[in-house]
């Protein structure tokens, strides 16, 4: 069970300091998560809503939803290159998991989706 907890705890560190790092010392801080995704959304919903329509109703929500883990997994591909090497001292421990930075890249790529959903739900109901 110790062991299981230390995985746990490890994996829960190793994610908020990966998203901690990655918006730290920028000018929107943690909003930059969520901007790209809207400003996507904009042009998206005005190139298919007014320059070529295409009837969809809803289709804000529509794209939105599909955006979102379009992004989430473009993120995690794109930084998955540069994962073993950023964290080489971490991999060179005799005990610790690579797996766990593994876990760790996809779950603070997914802390920006969960917060964009909030956005989905106000798209949706307006």
């Amino acid at each position: 069970m110790n062991s299981l907890t230390y995985h746990f705890d490890l994996i829960r560190h190793l994610t908020w300091r990966d998203f901690i790092l990655r918006y730290k010392g920028s000018v929107l801080g943690i909003l930059w998560s969520v901007v790209p995704p809207l400003v996507q959304l904009a042009v998206l919903v005005f190139l298919f809503g007014k320059v070529i329509p295409l009837g969809i109703e809803g289709y804000p929500a529509f794209v939105f939803s599909g955006l979102l883990p379009w992004i989430w997994f473009s993120t995690c591909m794109s930084s998955a290159g540069y994962l073993f090497i950023n964290n080489r001292d971490l991999v060179r421990r005799p005990n610790f998991d690579p797996s766990s930075l593994v876990t760790a890249n996809t779950l603070s790529n997914l802390i920006p989706l969960l917060m964009a959903l909030g956005d989905v739900h106000k798209i949706i109901t307006s």
